[in-house]
């Protein structure tokens, strides 16, 4: 079963933190501390992702051995079921998360490395042979 009062603040940081990643990749110009930290968030985003379906998981396994010494075990199951899939589901959504900003930094840098390259080719000449 979903514990609203543990998966709001859940919530509102995932949300406060795309709010910043688009704050800051709304930005001109690659910047190293920017990258930096943009990098350090995807990695935390992908190891909370990873803390929750850990967690999950061993929940899981948990509730299913309770599962078997209840009367309705087909019931518990399906509810244990359905609560780690919740939970994959979150964890999920932070993946998500994590690669939007990475697939962010890579087409800034490479817009970075185009506008580079474009400026040092040389210019065509305008006399026409």
């Amino acid at each position: 079963m979903i514990e609203l009062p543990r998966l709001l603040p859940l919530l509102t940081r995932a949300l406060l933190l795309s709010v910043s990643a688009a704050d800051t990749l709304a930005d001109e110009g690659p910047v190293t501390d920017d990258k930096t930290r943009l990098q350090e968030q995807a990695q935390g985003l992908r190891g909370e992702a990873a803390t929750i379906r850990h967690a999950a998981e061993a929940r899981h396994k948990d509730a299913q051995t309770l599962c078997w010494k209840k009367f309705l075990v087909s019931f518990c199951l399906s509810d244990a079921a359905k609560a780690m899939r919740d939970e994959k589901s979150r964890a999920h959504a932070l993946d998500k998360e994590a690669r939007d900003i990475e697939r962010s930094l890579r087409k800034r840098e490479f817009a970075a490395r185009e506008a580079k390259r474009l400026e040092q080719a040389p210019m065509p000449s305008s006399n026409p042979q």
